[in-house]
């Protein structure tokens, strides 16, 4: 028969790494955007932080909403993305689904000069 002839397969570790490649950014986008940083260190760099609509922490769910989002952003030939063109909040596809946004981080008031005199 053919099932005797067919030889076993046994998993031999093929696929983790793509695995790995696949897990580890989403954690990286999902934890970070979803701590009391709300960002990326880059979004840091850039004085940006995401936030829900009222421009709360979000959660892990809505972090990961947010990053598996992006898939169908790009899916559609990117137009997911430039739509922070044309929406009035400057949401991406992405954000419209997961109910999120990026803000600009507030600036920090700068510290009083030292006192003239000792």
């Amino acid at each position: 028969t053919i099932l005797s002839t067919t030889p076993h397969m046994h998993w031999n570790g093929n696929g983790m790494f793509e695995l790995i490649s696949l897990l580890l950014p989403a954690a990286y986008f999902i934890v970070c955007e979803a701590s009391t940083l709300q960002a990326t260190p880059g979004k840091m760099v850039c004085r940006l932080r995401v936030t829900d609509l009222h421009g709360n922490r979000i959660t892990l769910l809505r972090s990961a909403g947010r990053y598996f989002g992006k898939y169908l952003s790009a899916l559609i030939l990117g137009i997911g993305f430039l739509m922070v063109m044309w929406t009035q909040r400057k949401q991406g596809l992405h954000d419209i689904l997961a109910g999120t946004c990026v803000i600009r981080r507030e600036a920090r008031a700068p510290a009083p000069p030292p006192p003239l005199w000792g």
